[in-house]
């Protein structure tokens, strides 16, 4: 389970690498970068349950091990 502080730091680090959100009215946020390739995926979608989509999963495992260095 993703806790509120580390939901706000990863929508933070998706900022800060380039990629912007969409609210969507159901209250879940699609993330997606201008740049198109394999590093920067699209569709990165937080449900309003907080549950991540597989992308959004992969990009906060790349974040939870940019924590630990």
């Amino acid at each position: 389970m993703i806790t509120e502080i580390q939901l706000n730091g990863f929508v933070f680090w998706l900022c800060h690498i380039g990629y912007r959100g969409v609210q969507k009215a159901d209250g879940s946020t699609i993330f997606y970068c201008e740049v198109i390739n394999k590093r920067f995926p699209r569709n990165v979608i937080i449900s309003y349950d907080k549950k991540l989509n597989k992308v959004a999963r992969a990009l906060f495992k790349e974040f939870e091990s940019h924590l630990m260095a």
